[in-house]
């Protein structure tokens, strides 16, 4: 596991910030470099013919965690060499063949989903590898049964939080439900039984798969993060909130936090899928001058967030699932302490504060209370070199992909 060089603390206090910056505590850079020029390719990757499928490729439509995942693994791995596919639906403003990133992104329409199996035959890739799987998983294998079909499991929704999201959504909001019946199905893990390797992003998921599924060969694949040469923390107590604010998630929780605590600064980024609620929202709680509401932020057009969470000493959570969501690894790479509702393989708990009955004010006093913080920050950080960091989480990924085609 990398060690975090520097003084006692990985975060200094003796640094000054400048008027209306407020930059202070660095943590110092490491040896993270998948991002540097001159990437080495693998003979086994340049020969690569790959195919993701996901349900979104990020830039289009909503920024999902299915979409950050298929892009940020298919930028990669272009990078090493290999020839990059990805099959995803179509979302506003996307034709039907673009290129990203080196990544060949062909889109079929969202409500026209047989598509995909044309497409998948058409791109004619070795390895066909479903970011969590869908109608897509199957059409792909019907396509190319003769391929290798690899699925990752990224998380199912708890039964309960499928009750809250049609206690709430159905009245007057029944289209907002639509993503949840999609992306969020249980009956979707059925897709995932007849694939020649079965993944999963946390030991939750794992469980269920082996237990659920029967798939006693299912094995852990880490989800793919940027962790940061060097993170720069705020002198100002201050915290991110990340995530869609969705109704059935009570993003108000996380918002109030910045009447509770007037002098924490509050950064939340994201916004409600549902226009009317997200002007609720912004009307009730913008009038605090410690709440910033940045919206959706684009993380491969601007660097606003790895800035915010590089400034931030805890990362607010109010997610609900079994897999590990992605905003925990991406804190976590950015040293922050996780405040969650949802302890996934005990995350939170490691790494910050489990908020068991949702009491997100507590956890933030606990977390700041003697710098308590600081502490599960270091931790988080050196986890994320070691587990979730590019260059970690890619050659993960091409261990599995070769020997499949071996």
């Amino acid at each position: 596991m990398p060690v975090i060089s520097g003084s006692s603390s990985a975060y200094r206090d003796d640094v000054e910030r400048p008027p209306g910056g407020e930059r202070g505590d660095a943590l110092p850079a490491a040896n993270v470099s998948s991002l540097a020029s001159g990437i080495p390719r693998v003979s086994s990757v340049s020969r690569l013919r790959l195919c993701l499928l996901s349900p979104s490729f990020y830039g289009w439509g909503r920024y999902s965690g299915h979409g950050r995942v298929t892009r940020l693994l298919g930028r990669e791995l272009a990078r090493r060499g290999a020839r990059v596919t990805a099959v995803v639906a179509r979302r506003h403003g996307q034709r039907e063949v673009e290129e990203v990133d080196g990544v060949r992104v062909l889109g079929y329409p969202a409500d026209a989903p047989w598509r995909a199996l044309e497409l998948s035959r058409d791109c004619d890739a070795d390895i066909y590898h479903s970011q969590d799987p869908s109608l897509s998983t199957v059409l792909a294998a019907i396509a190319r049964p003769r391929r290798r079909h690899v699925v990752t499991l990224r998380d199912v929704p708890p039964l309960r939080e499928l009750g809250r999201a049609l206690r709430v959504l159905l009245p007057g909001h029944p289209r907002a439900l639509l993503p949840m019946l999609r992306e969020g199905n249980p009956l979707r893990w059925l897709a995932a039984l007849p694939a020649d390797a079965l993944y999963c992003s946390s030991e939750s998921l794992l469980a269920l798969a082996r237990t659920r599924l029967r798939r006693r060969d299912a094995g852990l694949l880490p989800t793919v993060v940027v962790v940061p040469r060097r993170v720069q923390k705020s002198r100002v107590p201050t915290v991110c909130f990340v995530g869609p604010w969705e109704r059935h998630r009570r993003p108000e929780r996380a918002l109030a936090l910045a009447a509770r605590f007037p002098r924490v600064r509050v950064i939340a980024i994201g916004r409600s899928p549902d226009r009317e609620h997200d002007l609720e929202l912004r009307r009730e709680f913008e009038r605090h001058p410690n709440l910033q509401m940045l919206g959706p932020v684009n993380q491969f057009r601007s660097d606003a967030l790895s800035q915010a969470l590089s400034e931030s000493w805890v990362l607010v959570s109010t997610a609900a699932g079994r897999g590990l969501p992605d905003a925990f690894a991406e804190g976590a790479a950015h040293g922050c302490a996780i405040l969650a509702d949802a302890d996934p393989d005990g995350f939170a708990s490691c790494f910050g504060h489990h908020a068991v009955h949702g009491d997100l004010a507590g956890g933030l006093e606990a977390l700041l209370a003697g710098d308590a913080w600081r502490e599960c920050g270091e931790r988080a950080h050196a986890h994320a070199l070691a587990t979730f960091d590019a260059e970690v989480a890619v050659r993960r990924h091409v261990e599995i992909y070769d020997g499949l085609m071996a």
